[in-house]
């Protein structure tokens, strides 16, 4: 999660912004927060007794089936999110192509740099049925319903018509989740499980939880008891004439959750709600958390990061609440920590240290 505090006016947050790196995840000269490493490609067990592999059946996000018989070769990612799940398991050199949301197409954190902007973009999303197909795909993988829905994509049934297996993960906006908030990274976790078996890299799936799981571990320890600031999460890039309220059910709550901190939208029990400024003023938050897309340069992220607070400070109808005045600002980089990955373990540990610095290393 690459972050900036602004530290005018609140003694808990003094020296946050020398500690923190605008490179990436990785932190530099504070200690603590080892950002996880992605592993090179390694050599993926075909189906045979000697290599091991057994028949896979899955069931994913939406209910959907799909049987496994050799681990895939030719995977399209639909997201980023999805993207990412792969290349921390050592698995870009399966991947032939990629689909991006991202405002920059090939938008990766610093220990993706050698494997992310390898791996074709086929298209900016939607992509179409035909572009889809034309990669030869034995595997679609997807974080989002809108990646199979539409006249102009491929919709899961008519994948697996053609003998494509396709995954709706867990870990992103999946609506068989959606019962209880989201306020921890065990969806990533199964979806790190469930592509290990699909690949036969159980080992390389169980280290990499294990690790996050650990780091998560951390934060939970050195945040226990200390007070949550209250905290607006706002989406800078998404934002038109009024915010959008992340509900209990993004993503981003669970990172909150974990970091020490309080959504104040955490009782909508929605990914996202449309709200009216009043309803921010109103719930008073103590720091506000702006949220933009990573634009692959740290000094185009600063400097959306600048025109936020502008906007902010600058804003009259939001000038009494107390995140406002006492300047109150840290910058989230959407990719880290709003869609479900393994960056979300360094997103916690990050938005801990600048929200805790006193206690997190």
């Amino acid at each position: 999660m690459r972050m900036l505090a602004s530290v005018k006016g609140w003694a808990k947050w003094r020296s946050v912004a020398a500690c923190i790196t605008a490179a990436g995840l990785a932190l530099t000269g504070c200690g603590g927060g080892e950002a996880l490493q992605a592993p090179g490609a390694q050599t993926v067990p075909e189906a045979s007794p000697e290599g091991g592999y057994q028949p896979v059946t899955l069931t994913d996000c939406v209910g959907h089936q799909s049987v496994f018989n050799t681990p895939p070769k030719r995977v399209v990612a639909m997201d980023q999110g999805s993207l990412n799940l792969l290349l921390y398991l050592g698995l870009g050199d399966r991947v032939v192509g990629w689909v991006t949301y991202s405002l920059a197409e090939g938008v990766f954190p610093a220990q993706l740099q050698d494997i992310g902007p390898k791996v074709p973009v086929l298209a900016q999303h939607p992509v179409a049925r035909e572009v889809l197909l034309g990669a030869g795909p034995d595997l679609v993988i997807a974080s989002f319903s809108s990646d199979f829905d539409g006249d102009q994509v491929a919709s899961q049934q008519e994948l697996a018509d053609r003998g494509i297996n396709s995954y709706r993960t867990f870990s992103t906006g999946c609506e068989s989740e959606a019962s209880q908030p989201v306020t921890s990274l065990d969806a990533v976790y199964r979806d790190l499980d469930n592509l290990g078996r699909i690949f036969g890299v159980e080992d390389r799936a169980s280290e990499l939880a294990t690790r996050m799981r650990t780091q998560v571990n951390e934060v939970a320890r050195a945040v226990a008891g200390a007070p949550r600031p209250r905290v607006f999460f706002f989406e800078f890039d998404e934002y038109s004439d009024t915010p959008f309220a992340t509900g209990n059910l993004q993503n981003i709550n669970a990172v909150a959750e974990l970091a020490g901190a309080t959504n104040i939208f955490g009782d909508i029990n929605k990914s996202y709600e449309r709200v009216g400024w009043e309803e921010v003023v109103a719930r008073n938050p103590e720091v506000i958390a702006i949220i933009t897309y990573d634009r692959s340069d740290p000094a185009e992220d600063e400097e959306r990061f600048e025109e936020a607070k502008r906007f902010l400070l600058g804003f009259p109808p939001i000038s009494a609440m107390e995140a406002i005045r006492g300047q109150r600002f840290v910058h989230l980089i959407y990719e880290d920590g709003s869609i479900g990955s393994p960056r979300n373990a360094q997103a916690v540990h990050d938005l801990s240290k600048a929200l805790h610095p006193d206690r997190v290393r």
